[in-house]
């Protein structure tokens, strides 16, 4: 389990134009969700926010001007891509004594040996749903890829967690899948249909000669 920590502060005013007004001052917008409470308004520095976001950061401890500290999950970030900056964020607040679901970050680990067979390893999954206390939470979940093959599919029924720590959803759900490039497959269609024309094309040819022949025979015998 990985703590990141931010300061915030208590937003006494809230709607868009004052959200406007501390994006402008480098401040980022967010809400607490509390356990059976109202949600709480708060602010960030955007700077601090996006050293914690760049990290595998799971629980994150917010620590409140008046002395308060709140241990909460990210529920929610909302990014302009444009702006190249986050723009709100949603945080979720746990007890450190109760199960949690929450989203973890899946890494691969290891060279598959479909590489060498001319494969490449797609990843359908990068991050799962897990649930657990919070103190088992990982930081991140790794899964080893070094014997795949082509044609070889880790689902999330099969990727080794830490105890005390369970999968949340579909267990058949493909994580990781070793496969061919989707360029030697297309190739490989194209070909396909090519020889198939081709094939069907000299068919046509080799039958047209067989059937003047026959007209030509027939003729022969009516002389």
């Amino acid at each position: 389990m990985l703590i990141g920590k931010l300061n915030i502060m208590e937003r006494t005013e809230v709607g868009s134009s004052h959200s406007k007004r501390l994006r402008r001052e480098g401040k980022v917008p967010a809400v607490v969700y509390g356990l059976h409470k109202t949600p709480r308004y708060f602010y960030l520095e955007s700077k601090e926010l996006d050293k914690v976001l760049s990290k595998d950061v799971n629980i994150i401890a917010l620590k409140h001007s008046a002395g308060e500290e709140i241990n909460a999950l990210i529920k929610d970030v909302q990014y302009n891509y444009l702006a190249g900056h986050t723009t709100h964020v949603d945080f979720q607040e746990i007890n450190m004594n109760e199960a949690i679901v929450a989203k973890v970050a899946v890494h691969s680990h290891g060279t598959p040996i479909g590489l060498a067979q001319g494969g490449v390893l797609d990843q359908y999954i990068h991050e799962m749903e897990v649930s657990c206390f919070p103190k088992d939470l990982p930081e991140a979940i790794t899964v080893n890829v070094g014997k795949m093959g082509l044609g070889d599919i880790i689902h999330i029924g099969e990727v080794a967690l830490p105890d005390g720590v369970k999968a949340v959803g579909d267990e058949a759900l493909p994580v990781f899948h070793m496969g061919l490039p989707k360029v030697k497959v297309e190739v490989a269609a194209e070909a396909s249909t090519e020889g198939a024309a081709g094939a069907s094309a000299e068919g046509a040819a080799a039958a047209a000669p067989a059937k003047e022949g026959g007209k030509e025979a027939k003729e022969k015998k009516k002389e």
